[in-house]
């Protein structure tokens, strides 16, 4: 069996520099384009697809519900592919949470997994969710 992980599409949040963390938001133009060229790309690549498992949040929603379409199979929602809860944090861009939260910013941003933002997850709650 062959795993391909895809990542979403750009959003507006990705664009702004917005920490999405389970909320969600639209695509932006570039990210229709760039689902348009992963489904060129794998499909000149003659990837066999069986399933397609996403997030059900709707920036992985819809490059997943592209892929299934593509490849004719079935799309599965699978929550706990959810990006990290970034709790409080969730919202905001990161130079506002340095501005406002400078101690926690230090942790969060220096990616120590243990760090668990309010409200949220640490990366290795979620690597042990995923």
């Amino acid at each position: 069996m062959k795993v391909i992980l895809v990542r979403h599409a750009q959003t507006e949040w990705n664009q702004r520099g917005i920490i999405q963390g389970h909320m969600d938001s639209p695509l932006t133009k570039r990210g229709v384009l760039e689902t348009s060229a992963l489904l060129a790309a794998l499909t000149d690549a003659a990837y066999p697809t069986d399933c397609v498992y996403s997030s059900p949040l709707g920036r992985a929603w819809h490059m997943g519900q592209a892929l299934a379409d593509r490849f004719l199979c079935p799309l599965v929602a699978e929550p706990a592919l959810k990006e990290q809860a970034f709790g409080h944090y969730e919202g905001m861009t990161r130079e506002q949470i340095q501005s406002d939260y400078p101690n926690e910013a230090e942790s969060l941003f220096a990616r120590d997994a243990q760090f668990c933002p309010p409200g949220g997850e640490s990366l290795t709650q979620a690597s042990q969710r995923v």
